[in-house]
């Protein structure tokens, strides 16, 4: 870990996912400065609802990635072009449009992507549609748990809550507005 911080000496912060329940790992992170971010519990399973109307949700297609790393950098604060780019590619990316605009996206049904949404009811929005499409397969992502709204209503849909977790952060770190969903690998 000493290894990984001296090259990222130059990187004006440093963030990382961090399994809550490992009291050992909790601490090598804090004593090498490391502090606790968020709160993310990791949600998994199929939603009992249909998909909502008045919101269209439908593949990410490459056209869409510009738009999608406009929200991004405006909610999240970062550019995640390459894993957008990706996840059009390589993975099951999804977006949730509004009036012609695209309000939510997710990289992945899966943890391993990121999900980012103007709001809590975009994201309820994206998450029935894409699951919809996907009926056989379980969904997960972690869940921030100050969305305690979204993270209850995901209870009463039928998911589990498998573990907790935290995004634990050295150096700058801003905290992402609307709703948002981290991925693994951050």
């Amino acid at each position: 870990m000493k290894a990984l911080l001296e090259r990222g000496q130059d990187a004006v912060g440093i963030r990382l996912l961090q399994e809550s329940f490992n009291m050992g790992s909790l601490s090598l992170y804090a004593s090498l400065g490391f502090e606790v971010k968020e709160a993310l519990v990791l949600l998994k399973g199929k939603f009992r609802s249909q998909p909502l109307s008045g919101v269209e949700v439908r593949p990410m297609v490459s056209q869409d990635v510009d738009e999608s790393e406009a929200l991004c950098k405006e909610l999240y604060g970062c550019d995640r072009t390459r894993d957008l780019e990706y996840a059009v590619n390589d993975l099951s990316a999804w977006v949730a449009c509004k009036q012609g605009r695209i309000a939510a996206y997710t990289c992945s049904m899966l943890a391993l992507g990121h999900s980012v949404a103007e709001t809590e009811a975009d994201m309820q929005a994206l998450l029935l549609g894409a699951a919809a499409s996907r009926s056989e397969v379980e969904i997960s992502f972690y869940l921030p748990v100050r969305y305690a709204s979204l993270f209850r209503w995901c209870l009463q849909e039928g998911l589990r809550a498998l573990k907790p977790l935290a995004v634990m952060a050295i150096g700058d770190y801003q905290q992402p507005v609307g709703c948002y969903f981290p991925s693994y690998l951050y």
